[in-house]
């Protein structure tokens, strides 16, 4: 009986020794799973914190990319606008340089012995090829000093060069034959100037100079310009051109920015017209201001344009690159 008992006592320890490697097996498994599921969790967690992460880095450059957008879109109104009145102010003066360049080839404002001349040099540069030009075409000025010049040339403003005293006469008979009018010829072969001896003058206050000297020309009319202002002063004004006058015992005109006049005699001109200068010195002038002007706003066109396609191409590559971040 006794030896049942332990028989029966081995058969009970062996089952719960058993029982106790299954158990102890289960564990290990359990627990191998559990750290398997640990690992996961902790993939899981990295990967929802690099998600997250992502997000608010894309947030952050879909947010950096909609204000370059706003600011490249501002940037290219501003410069669509500005073209705008660019190209405003290129048309008035393209209209501008229209009108006068017809009123240039037309000769408007000359007289009409002036513009038959001319004219005629146009249509027969053989015969006429010796008419250099009228006084008011052959010189520029500055703007301050325009009106003086005009004033101081007068009605010669018109008078037309020539090379030679045959030159003129050829132009005479041409206004005789066809009854185009009078025109006052300088030849340049008999042509005599003006000398100036009144240097004094020059040192004085508020003398602005020969008003030779404040033109620009081709040397080669030197002795025409001399002739019809080697002896004329500009000064300031009035006050001076008088203090002068008594002051300096001179053989010169004096001439005042405003338009004033005191000839060689003492005879003083001056007062308003509502046609004071012939104005065929500042339209020479301006279209000469024009051309250039033209050609500038042309270039401001042409690099806002430039500017704007490249603020154009910048904002479709970003607006590209917004969708990317939706």
């Amino acid at each position: 009986q006794l030896e049942t008992q332990l028989a029966s006592l081995d058969n009970k320890l062996e089952y719960s020794t058993n029982n106790l490697d299954r158990i102890t097996a289960r564990v290990e498994a359990f627990k191998t799973e559990l750290d398997t599921a640990k690992s996961a969790y902790a993939r899981a967690q990295r990967r929802e914190q690099q998600i997250t992460a992502d997000r608010i880095r894309l947030d952050v450059e879909k947010q950096k990319a909609e204000e370059e957008i706003q600011r490249r879109q501002a940037e290219l109104r501003k410069l669509e606008s500005e073209m705008r009145g660019v190209q405003d102010s290129l048309g008035m003066s393209l209209s501008r340089l229209k009108s006068l360049e017809k009123l240039q080839a037309s000769y408007e404002g000359y007289y009409t012995g002036v513009r038959a001349i001319l004219k005629a040099r146009e249509v027969e540069p053989d015969r006429f090829g010796g008419i250099c030009g009228v006084i008011a075409e052959l010189i520029r000025t500055d703007t301050d000093h325009e009106l003086a010049i005009e004033v101081a040339l007068g009605s010669a403003i018109q008078n037309v060069v020539t090379e030679s005293a045959e030159d003129a006469q050829a132009g005479i008979e041409f206004l005789k034959q066809t009854k185009a009018g009078r025109v006052t010829f300088l030849p340049m072969d008999i042509l005599r100037t003006r000398q100036f001896h009144d240097h004094e003058l020059l040192h004085q206050a508020c003398v602005i100079g020969l008003a030779s000297d404040l033109l620009d020309y081709d040397p080669r009319y030197d002795t025409a310009i001399q002739q019809l202002l080697g002896n004329t002063v500009v000064v300031e004004d009035l006050q001076t051109a008088i203090q002068l006058t008594r002051r300096i015992r001179h053989n010169s005109r004096l001439v005042t920015l405003d338009g004033e006049l005191i000839n060689t005699s003492g005879a003083v001109t001056g007062g308003h017209s509502n046609h004071q200068t012939s104005g065929l010195l500042s339209r020479s002038r301006e279209l000469e201001d024009l051309q250039e002007r033209i050609n500038q706003l042309t270039q401001q066109i042409n690099d806002k344009d430039t500017k704007r396609k490249s603020h154009a191409e910048k904002l479709a590559k970003l607006q590209q690159t917004r969708q990317t971040l939706i």
